[in-house]
């Protein structure tokens, strides 16, 4: 079953409370049955292509449509949001007497608030859409304990939350291979969601082929995340892209560091991270994979220089990042508890709507320093040495 069949429900009645609305503030003006009947093709869209795509509706709607479908969402949520203010500013305008209530109810003030709810969302769909499409990269530079690593930098690169599959635009994986390939990174670490569940077929395999491109000094790794799990884990694509994936296991890049990468949250037969590191040894930086940011401080109670995660977009869609930003202790960017530093990415990609009006679609680099620190002071040892500008790259 599509996930899509879980939020259509709440989609619904989403799309009810505005249509109610926008027929209200349509009342009188000629453009009412224009925008409702507008309005109504728009709500339809979207339950018409998940059945198309999921429930052997093949043909009910042509391509362009089915991807057309995916900005509804966004739309009706910016129409939301721009509605609640407009009804807000005309209560207290009205309240004060500072517009003539004769005004207030014609025809003339009706069009014009109908048009601005209508139309200026429109605007932040398309800047939304945008965002979404170019890529930026996010440097940070940090500093942890050499232990017995016999280098003194190592440049990794972080991204997750590619959801790649049917619809992910074509170019995509190509630019993301060439652009990782252009920044000289030692190490590939990705955090989850890499490609949705059960994928197979010539669009994923030619995917995994592009991905099978990346070159990097120490190699790719990848940790399960949520959407790898529905509809069966891929790892046969894993495989064919050339990625060590590593669930709740341990892979040891001699001289280097060593990597823990974990099973989802979600997942029943998670491991805890004390068992993961009884399998190894302190004697080299320890990196882990763990796609959602949760627990941070038992991470942070353990042996553990660095975790890179992903999963929460940075909420994707304003002001869905309220809500990621109250669900985990964070939601996107960096924070050290102790000695360990913890990076979030707002995601390569994201999921669904191919929209993004909070966080960014990056590729985290992190230019990371083994130091040795006094032993004393190595408990409390790291710090953020800088975080650089993002630069925006144009991905097709």
């Amino acid at each position: 079953m599509s996930i899509f069949h879980f939020l259509v429900p709440v989609y619904l009645g989403l799309a009810l409370l505005v249509g109610w609305r926008l027929w209200r503030l349509a009342v009188g003006t000629r453009l009412r049955p224009w925008a409702s009947g507008f309005y109504a093709l728009l709500v339809l869209l979207l339950p018409l292509a998940d059945r198309a795509t999921h429930a052997g509706g093949a043909g009910l709607l042509p391509s362009w449509l089915q991807s057309l479908a995916l900005y509804a969402p966004p739309y009706l949520l910016n129409v939301l949001l721009m509605l609640v203010p407009l009804d807000l500013l005309v209560g207290l305008a009205g309240r004060a007497r500072l517009v003539a209530p004769a005004a207030m109810a014609s025809p003339a003030v009706a069009r014009c608030r109908l048009a601005a709810v209508l139309g200026l969302p429109l605007g932040i769909v398309a800047w939304g859409a945008d965002a979404y499409s170019h890529l930026t990269i996010s440097p940070y530079a940090i500093a942890v304990p050499r232990r017995q690593a016999t280098v003194a930098q190592v440049r990794l690169a972080v991204a997750s939350d590619f959801h790649l599959g049917s619809r992910t635009r074509p170019g995509f994986v190509e630019a993301f291979v060439n652009q990782v390939n252009g920044l000289g990174v030692d190490l590939l670490l990705l955090p989850g969601d890499v490609v949705e569940g059960g994928r197979r077929g010539a669009v994923a395999e030619a995917q995994a082929t592009l991905l099978a491109g990346l070159r990097t000094r120490y190699g790719v790794f990848a940790a399960l995340g949520n959407h790898e799990g529905y509809g069966g884990v891929p790892r046969a694509f894993f495989q064919r892209a050339g990625i060590v994936l590593l669930a709740d296991s341990v892979a040891t890049i001699p001289g280097v560091c060593r990597l823990v990468g974990r099973r989802d949250g979600h997942g029943p037969r998670r491991q805890s991270l004390a068992a993961l590191l009884s399998q190894t040894d302190a004697s080299l930086p320890i990196f882990v994979l763990d796609h959602r940011p949760v627990d941070l401080a038992l991470t942070a109670a353990e042996d553990v220089d660095l975790q890179v995660s992903g999963h929460t977009h940075h909420g994707q869609l304003f002001p869905l990042n309220l809500i990621t930003g109250w669900l985990y202790d964070l939601s996107w960017g960096h924070r050290q508890l102790g000695r360990t530093h913890f990076i979030v990415t707002s995601g390569t990609q994201g999921w669904g709507p191919p929209v993004r009006t909070v966080g960014r679609s990056e590729i985290v680099v992190i230019e990371l320093s083994l130091v040795d620190p006094p032993a004393a002071t190595v408990a409390g040892y790291g710090g953020l040495v800088g975080r650089g500008d993002p630069q925006r790259v144009t991905v097709p």
